[in-house]
């Protein structure tokens, strides 16, 4: 079976708006949608994604002990780099986002990645935020744009 991982470690909304987006993945022939999302966040995505397999990471948290926060995320990372994930989806610009990507190989990753270091926009995030540049003209959402 063809697994595919999308990381939303933002907030509620960016969950919510992920919807499009996994329902898509889950309706391709023998493909599995995984969705990684911040700890606190776990039972939510359950819940609006029954049909996913949902990780977590500790993205949020603030007054965590920093040494378990670390330890939570180490095993978090390890246990996603065991799967062999056919695509990774990073749909969120932020220095998470890219720590998550330098975790597989960039021929995988759709979204933002990170070559050898290098910060990169995938192809379909560059179209948008070029086609966005003035939202008068242009009201595409994102939400719309990543579940094509």
């Amino acid at each position: 079976m063809r697994e595919v991982l999308v990381f939303q470690l933002a907030r509620f909304g960016d969950i919510v708006q992920t919807k499009r987006l996994l329902l898509s993945i889950a309706a391709e022939q023998n493909t599995r949608a995984h969705l990684c999302v911040d700890s606190s966040l776990a039972d939510l995505a359950k819940t609006l994604y029954p049909f996913a397999e949902i990780h977590t990471l500790p993205a949020h948290k603030g007054g965590g002990d920093p040494a378990q926060v670390l330890k939570d995320a180490r095993k978090s990372f390890a246990a996603l780099q065991e799967r062999d994930f056919a695509e990774i989806y990073l749909p969120n610009f932020s220095p998470l986002s890219f720590a998550c990507a330098s975790l597989f190989a960039p021929e995988h990753l759709r979204g933002y990645a990170r070559p050898r270091g290098q910060e990169m926009r995938g192809r379909l995030p560059r179209i948008a935020f070029n086609l966005m540049r003035d939202r008068r003209f242009a009201p595409l959402n994102l939400a719309d744009l990543w579940a094509g």
